[in-house]
């Protein structure tokens, strides 16, 4: 798969795992910390603070992302493909690439995926709502379930969704989806 497909599949993940936190939120849990991370990330991402929101990962997601990143920069592909691939990130060389970190790394590509939404995209975000619906712990994981509602075109829209967090160093983080995990083993084929 071409190096430039393959950084478009994870985008368009990366992309649907940000629709999971509109701009409005409706009540927050005092007593849930998992619960408070999920929204610390949509507070983050809602207003633009791309380092808040990657700083919102937790280490294992952050460093499986950086390694599919290496592998996707890593894949030959056309000039072309490779120098658009690395403008995402601000870099001009895969040497300065390899330089960047997990958390630099997704902030770039929060920042890129918000500069290619619509106007329309970026309202829905903002006029959306977020329910908490509860928490589920599983284990050492906190299953945070929520409710996304807004419209599009005057047409109501509601989508209910899983976030999973897990504590590092006593701050609940979120970690990637199972979508996610196969599809970086996808991608590493």
């Amino acid at each position: 798969m071409p190096q430039y497909a393959k950084f478009l599949l994870l985008s368009a993940w990366l992309c649907s795992f940000c629709t999971l936190f509109p701009a409005n939120s409706g009540a927050r849990s005092d007593t849930d910390d998992a619960s408070r991370a999920v929204q610390a990330f949509y507070d983050a991402y809602y207003t633009q603070r791309w380092e808040d929101a990657a700083a919102a990962f937790h280490p294992e997601t952050l460093k499986m992302l950086r390694g599919l990143f290496m592998q996707i920069a890593e894949t030959p592909s056309s000039k072309a493909d490779h120098k658009q691939f690395l403008d995402i990130f601000g870099v001009r060389s895969l040497a300065e690439f390899k330089k960047l970190d997990g958390q630099t790394m997704i902030a770039r590509v929060f920042r890129a995926m918000w500069r290619m939404f619509s106007d329309e995209a970026k309202h829905w975000w903002k006029t959306s709502k977020f329910s908490l619906i509860g928490t589920v712990k599983e284990g050492e994981l906190y299953h945070v379930v929520f409710r996304t509602s807004g419209a599009i075109d005057d047409k109501p829209i509601s989508v209910v969704s899983v976030a999973t967090a897990k504590q590092d160093r006593g701050t609940w983080k979120l970690l990637s989806s199972a979508e996610l995990q196969s599809l970086a083993q996808k991608l590493g084929r």
